[in-house]
């Protein structure tokens, strides 16, 4: 049952995001991700070369830029892409934390505190004194750290939007006489992003995504009470054993750009892209460097956490919208499908995670300010997934819509869709079961209620639940629009009232970010469940997609048979299969598995070269036909799947530098090659740490040998939010050698000959 259980405790606030935007390969390839190099062939064009580069790829990277595109696709890529290409953070730390920031002067409030909370069916909590007790999100301390160090935002592929992570050692509500303190068991994932979440937000201000961790009982969790109803009533469930642990889900949503000054007390406050060359180039020269973070609206529920689910995956049955339809914008003057030509010169020209782009304006209003983007008006929204459970005691549906409805602007209004009518279907027969009115999923509703609504039912309907497929139906003055296959901008009006509608089969797994290095085995487990139950002997597919260039508006076609396959699937039966893409074929290779008794299968795969390739999950009922494979893979599409990070083959570093050191005995050309292989990379794409230890300084690195050597060992690399780089792709070749070279540096540089390692694994 979940969060969608009681007791439900609310939060809500803000949450803070300070990626380094350098490796971000949304329309500047400056970083060729499969071999953690910067990107050569690309920067030649731009008079970048291995032996210039110290002098000219920072100064290239922080001003603005137009070029014509590296890997154009079809129209409307051919187009040249302005911007900067070190983007809208180049100093971002890769920072993630609740949000606490307060500023009397200004009236400034954005604390993320607990808000509300629910008890049971119909026993909302109008006042509790854990109410407005802040949440906090802890990274890992090192040495003397600052009070609360962050969590930290890290993508396995830095090019997607489909597989950002967040490394973080705990999590607090409140203190210690009256809270939640838990250490963390897995590192978060992001799950369900949602594109639509906005109508006129720009480009990644409209997107939406929702994040879980759980915490069993002991292994650091610890509930204090206090004379708090709803804690006490969490803690019953855990002492009863009822419970596991605790979960808390999360949604992030119509996030921010340029907000120093009104989230934070950076004193350098761009407003846009433009401002930042300047700004970059003076920071650069007193070494004052800033950060310039995004910041998103939280909404989020704490509640049990039970046996047989999965800890980063929220389940349930799942509920999304069919691909080949819209929501029209209920607030636009005319249906979207009339609204085209307005639409169009509005838009910008094409969403990115790397957030606004060069001339998106911006200004700011009166007292506790928040810097309010333009308006981009979009035509149509999608809505978001939604998750259920059915309570067949109390005969009530509760469901998760943290992530469904679009809100209108950014000051978060829910778009009003009518009354939805929530039914089940059995063939093409919809039996409705209960109604959400726009005052169950407007903003005081969303907010009161943690994104979760209780929707009562008929006890003789329960047969029907039970068998039938949920699905949600609007009426015919909500408009609903269909996206044309010639201009996926243009829409036709359809008859169709059902938009959403439940997958009953559903495969998750909570290893949605692996690392693999050359020659690396590994595994990973993934849950099959039927309409929210584990499924007892199901079938799944799984199909192997990866990118086809080093840009973020590349494709992920299935890997061909004839290809490297990056990853190899060693468990299961494998045979090849031919999908259609793009108006010809690809042969790949499809390993089908059963599960277990409990629904559980475990895959195991084997590094084959480096690569980011993404497992897609195909789950179906014995004896039946297995679902068809998409021809290109799209979180929009699917949210069953795992991502896998192969690092770079870099074995071959240890032997080099191995004989280098042993014919010259050299520390100058020792360090040349731990610099110019290794190190060059995170000096150019993580300016950040010239705050700390510049990477290209071989005196200050040398210094500093312990802290980095402590920080780039294989037992700070799985979970710690400290580990180095923090980009996470330092290969196993890689930081052989500069262990190599970091213990050459303790002895003060021997002149002695030095033997390969035995290569850990990480």
């Amino acid at each position: 049952m979940s969060v969608l259980s009681f007791p439900r405790i609310n939060f809500m606030g803000y949450m803070c995001w300070d990626p380094a935007t350098g490796n971000n390969n949304d329309y500047f390839p400056t970083y060729d991700d499969t071999n953690a190099i910067l990107n050569w062939p690309f920067l030649k064009g731009q008079g970048i070369t291995p032996d210039n580069f110290g002098t000219t790829f920072r100064t290239w990277a922080i001003n603005l830029q137009t070029i014509p595109p590296y890997n154009p696709g079809p129209p409307p890529d051919h187009k040249p892409q302005p911007g900067i290409p070190g983007e809208w953070n180049y100093f971002g730390g890769n920072g993630a934390y609740f949000l606490q920031y307060v500023d009397p002067s200004m009236d400034i409030d954005r604390r993320t505190t607990i808000s509300g909370g629910k008890l049971g069916p119909n026993q909302v909590v109008g006042s509790d004194p854990f109410f407005h007790k802040i949440a906090t999100l802890l990274g890992d301390p090192f040495g003397n750290p600052e009070p609360k160090p962050p969590g930290r935002l890290i993508d396995v592929n830095p090019a997607s939007v489909f597989s950002s992570q967040i490394y973080y050692q705990g999590i607090s509500f409140g203190d210690a006489s009256m809270g939640i303190q838990a250490k963390r068991t897995y590192r978060m994932q992001s799950r369900f992003i949602n594109f639509g979440r906005n109508y006129n937000l720009p480009n990644a201000g409209i997107a939406s995504v929702t994040w879980q961790a759980c915490f069993p009982t002991g292994s650091g969790l610890t509930i204090n009470a206090g004379s708090s109803a709803l804690l006490q009533a969490l803690q019953a469930k855990l002492t009863s054993k009822a419970a596991k642990g605790i979960m808390v889900r999360f949604n992030v949503y119509l996030n921010l750009y340029y907000q120093n000054g009104y989230f934070n007390n950076v004193s350098v406050q761009p407003t846009q892209l433009k401002d930042l060359p300047p700004l970059y180039t003076a920071a650069l020269n007193s070494g004052n460097l800033f950060p310039n973070p995004c910041y998103s609206r939280i909404a989020g529920v704490i509640g049990p956490w039970y046996d047989d689910e999965l800890a980063t995956a929220p389940e349930g049955r799942y509920l999304s919208m069919p691909s080949n339809i819209v929501l029209c914008n209920p607030a636009a003057k005319d249906p979207c499908w009339q609204a085209q030509a307005s639409a169009k010169a509005e838009a910008e020209p094409a969403l990115s995670k790397a957030g606004p782009r060069a001339g998106s304006a911006a200004v700011s209003t009166g007292r506790n300010p928040i810097r309010v983007p333009d308006r981009k008006p979009n035509p149509a929204a999608l809505l978001g997934v939604a998750l259920a459970e059915v309570d067949y005691q109390n005969n009530i549906i509760s469901i998760d819509l943290l992530n469904t409805f679009p809100e209108e602007d950014w000051q978060g209004v829910k778009a009003n869709f009518n009354t939805i009518t929530i039914g089940v279907m059995n063939g093409n027969t919809f039996t409705p079961i209960g109604t959400l009115p726009y005052s169950a999923y407007n903003t005081a509703a969303y907010e009161l209620g943690g994104g979760i609504v209780d929707v009562p039912f008929n006890s003789n309907l329960a047969s029907a639940i039970r068998d039938g497929v949920l699905a949600f139906q609007v009426d015919q003055s909500v408009w609903v629009a269909e996206p044309l296959n010639t201009d996926p901008t243009t829409y036709k009006q359809v008859a169709t009232r059902t938009v959403m509608i439940e997958t009953p089969l559903v495969a998750q797994t909570d290893q949605r970010g692996l690392y693999l290095n050359e020659g690396d085995p590994g595994e990973f487990q993934v849950s099959i469940k039927a309409k929210g139950k584990p499924a007892a002997g199901a079938m799944m597919r799984m199909v192997k997609y990866i990118p086809d260039s080093v840009s973020a508006t590349a494709n992920l076609p299935p890997i061909p048979t004839s290809a490297n396959q990056v990853v190899n699937i060693t468990s299961g039966q494998s045979a090849p299969i031919t999908i259609g893409v793009n108006g010809s074929s690809i042969t790949t290779m499809a390993t089908t598995v059963q599960a277990d008794a409990n629904g559980m299968v475990t895959v195991k795969v084997a590094a084959a070269g480096s690569g980011f390739p993404v497992i897609v999950f195909y789950p179906y009922a014995v004896g039946s036909t297995p679902p068809a494979p998409m021809p290109a893979f799209s979180e929009a599409l699917t949210s069953m799947f795992t991502t896998i990070r192969v690092l770079p083959y870099n074995d071959q570093f240890v032997d080099q530098f191995v004989q280098l050191w042993n014919s010259t005995y050299d520390p100058a050309k020792a360090w040349d090659f731990v610099y110019n292989n290794i190190l060059y990379l995170y000096d150019m794409i993580y300016p950040v740490m010239l705050k700390f230890v510049p990477l290209g300084d071989r005196r200050r690195v040398e210094a500093a040998i312990d802290q980095v050597l402590a920080l780039v060992a294989p037992s700070y690399f799985p979970e710690s939010t400290l580990a180095m780089p923090i980009t996470r792709d330092l290969s196993r070749g890689a930081r052989t050698v500069i262990e190599l070279w970091g213990g050459l540096v303790k002895k003060n540089y021997p002149p002695q000959p030095i033997t390969k390692p035995t290569i850990p694994v990480a």
